[in-house]
């Protein structure tokens, strides 16, 4: 079976058409892991399913993260920096996104009110997501997904 590991790490000014550039990165990412698993189902019959990596939750999860960055952490000035890294293999999809802000407290945060347009973002990562976890200085988030819901 081939054994898959990719690293990637990207540092981008805080302006949000850079999302979509970074987007379609990873979606070209997860267009050749699916020939890795089409390979190992043909000469192993080991079937690897990644496209849970690259699901409808990720994206919203990965799309939230960096507008947090942008929008909150960094306030929207182009000046500062955001950095996404990514390791993915065969079972786990590692997500951290890093911004230049003052961070804040992740442990107080407010109620999420249904009619608000804003506040739903962490609320949406948690549930996406199989781990979350914030930096001391909460300016940095870690996300994690694995293949098999549970398995480490």
């Amino acid at each position: 079976m081939i054994k898959f590991v990719s690293k990637n790490e990207f540092v981008f000014p805080s302006q949000k058409p850079y999302i979509t550039i970074l987007f379609k990165v990873i979606e070209d990412m997860g267009h050749g892991m699916k020939k890795i698993n089409s390979v190992n189902q043909k000469l192993l019959g080991e079937e690897i399913d990644f496209g849970i990596f690259f699901g409808f939750g990720i994206t919203v999860a990965i799309d939230e993260a960096l507008k947090n960055a942008i929008e909150h952490g960094n306030k929207n000035d182009a000046m500062k920096k955001v950095t996404l890294e990514y390791k993915l293999t065969n079972d786990t999809l590692s997500i951290t996104v890093k911004d230049e802000g003052e961070g804040f407290d992740y442990n107080n945060l407010p109620e999420v009110v249904a009619d608000e347009d804003s506040g739903r973002g962490l609320l949406l990562i948690r549930n996406f997501m199989d781990e979350v976890n914030f930096n001391e200085k909460g300016n940095e988030i870690n996300m994690i997904k694995y293949r098999k819901k549970g398995e480490n």
